[in-house]
């Protein structure tokens, strides 16, 4: 994943990884040498953002 290592050296804080096929959202936050998976969001969930306080995002819209 050249990409995520790309954002990662550029000081991106948080880095989401989308599959549509399976409904998932993994969301990762920068850690002292890689990304820290912080959850992993099914259909039915509700995705918040460590980044983002108070972002709630209802997966049964998005899937």
């Amino acid at each position: 994943m050249e990409k995520s290592k790309m954002y990662y050296t550029h000081g991106v804080k948080e880095y989401w990884i989308i599959d549509p096929d399976a409904k998932v959202i993994e969301v990762f936050t920068s850690g002292e040498k890689n990304w820290n998976l912080v959850e992993a969001y099914g259909k039915n969930g509700i995705l918040t953002s460590p980044l983002l306080p108070g972002l709630q995002i209802n997966l049964k819209n998005v899937f």
